[in-house]
């Protein structure tokens, strides 16, 4: 069933709906996209827009995530059902082609800047050795007809295409403009159903998360508080708001050991703004660590962000749960794929994976 949005606006004690509109052109929205792709995931960079291929067409967006994962981004527009399906997989299919090579010479980065520069700028790490190994495949639009829907089903749930739907509608009221969003499946399900023949695929909630014990974050603080945090630089900030509300966090100290196991329960926020359940702000608040509030100079959006979590066990600092062969990773937080290691930890803990 195509999808379907509802704004109001309160007035008081009443409702007042607000309209859907057109945007002015589907450029805009191409536009907006490739210069916020965090109107789809905060795990996201552009690489290029507006790519012709040898076949005489364009490709609208190719994005990157922090994984190395191309992600083909193509706008509905007035295409029907076989055409829009059909160009997307055309264009995939040129895409899986491609060498890294290839795609940084597409790179529309800064001047002077290579797509190995510029993933390194945006994640704070290499670009992986095996991109471009995987590629995601995006249908950008207001919506779409009950056709195309069980096309994309058929696709993903038979033969595990990692092919989704993501609906932007477009909204004006008193001179402001709003855009909603809603994907048609669960990006972690897709991405689950793809990787159905791997030796260890992701279950779709399991995060990996680094504790870095200093002064701008403590241990001791995330458990009195409920809380994980990461910061001081891009790359940081960048991991910790990829959590997605209601993953299950692995939470490692390295050169310690596992301390605890938890669930996200809201989505990251500055440590600046982040309040507590009596609404004290938690920089008020007694606190371990002696300098949270601190920043890379010139940067006050890369400082300390924070992440609610629901701990379900926890091990103190100087007692963590260790054992030799558990996954390590330098990333802040990333797919928590080790299947020994997550059940070690749930043992090591005290969970079982009921």
């Amino acid at each position: 069933m195509p999808l379907e949005f509802g704004l109001w606006r309160l007035d008081g004690p009443q409702l007042r709906p607000v309209s859907p509109s057109r945007l002015s052109q589907e450029k805009e929205l191409e536009a907006l996209l490739f210069q916020d792709l965090s109107l789809l995931s905060p795990d996201l960079m552009p690489l290029a827009r507006q790519v012709i291929t040898p076949y005489g067409g364009r490709l609208d967006v190719l994005a990157l995530d922090s994984e190395g994962t191309l992600v083909l981004l193509e706008l509905k527009r007035d295409k029907t059902p076989r055409e829009v399906v059909a160009q997307t997989l055309d264009y995939a299919a040129w895409v899986s082609t491609l060498s890294a090579a290839d795609l940084s010479a597409h790179y529309q980065g800064p001047p002077g800047q290579s797509l190995a520069e510029g993933f390194e700028a945006r994640f704070g790490e290499a670009l992986p050795e095996s991109f471009p190994a995987k590629l995601s495949l995006v249908i950008v639009a207001s919506e779409l007809d009950p056709a195309t829907e069980r096309i994309l089903a058929f696709l993903t749930e038979r033969y595990a295409v990692p092919i989704n739907a993501v609906f932007f509608r477009h909204f004006e009221d008193q001179g402001r403009r709003y855009l909603a969003r809603s994907w048609l499946t669960d990006p972690h399900l897709i991405e689950q159903r793809s990787e159905k023949g791997a030796a260890q695929p992701w279950n779709g909630q399991d995060w990996y998360v680094s504790h870095g014990e200093g002064e701008t974050r403590a241990w001791a603080d995330c458990l009195k508080y409920s809380f994980v945090a990461a910061g001081q630089g891009a790359r940081a900030v960048s991991r910790i708001k990829a959590l997605p509300v209601g993953a299950r966090i692995f939470v490692n100290a390295p050169g310690h050991g596992y301390l605890g196991v938890g669930k996200v329960l809201a989505a990251a926020v500055p440590a600046t703004d982040a309040l507590l359940e009596d609404g004290l702000r938690l920089l008020e608040a007694t606190l371990e660590a002696t300098d949270m509030a601190r920043h890379p100079e010139g940067h006050p959006e890369w400082g300390e962000w924070m992440v609610g979590v629901q701990w379900l066990a926890t091990r103190t600092l100087d007692d963590p749960f260790k054992e030799k062969g558990l996954f390590g990773n330098q990333n802040v937080t990333c797919k928590l794929r080790d299947l020994h290691t997550r059940d070690r930890v749930l043992v090591g803990l005290g969970l079982d994976e009921g």
